[in-house]
């Protein structure tokens, strides 16, 4: 994940669903503590764990011949910023 923002992005939450043609194949949710993106830069939250295959193994294996997959996917993060302005 990259930040363009000009303070730290605590990441506390994303989900993600992967489908085709409108059918959700695959979902993965995780929480976060200590997930923080410094300002200016990119981090990596490494594997997700437990991600569920909606449709199970044998039809998920099916998508794999289309080569491409629609990403849905939103995150909850914590920006901070000090405005000195508003002292």
């Amino acid at each position: 994940m990259f930040n363009p923002f000009p303070t730290d992005l605590v990441i506390k939450f994303v989900q993600s669903d992967a489908s085709v043609n409108g059918d959700i194949y695959a979902h993965f949710d995780q929480a976060f503590n200590g997930f923080v993106v410094p300002a200016g830069k990119s981090a990596n939250s490494g594997d997700f764990p437990n991600v569920l295959l909606t449709q199970g193994a044998i039809a998920a294996l099916g998508i794999i011949p289309l080569g491409y997959l629609d990403i849905a996917a939103t995150s909850t993060a914590l920006y901070v910023s000090i405005d000195p302005f508003c002292w």
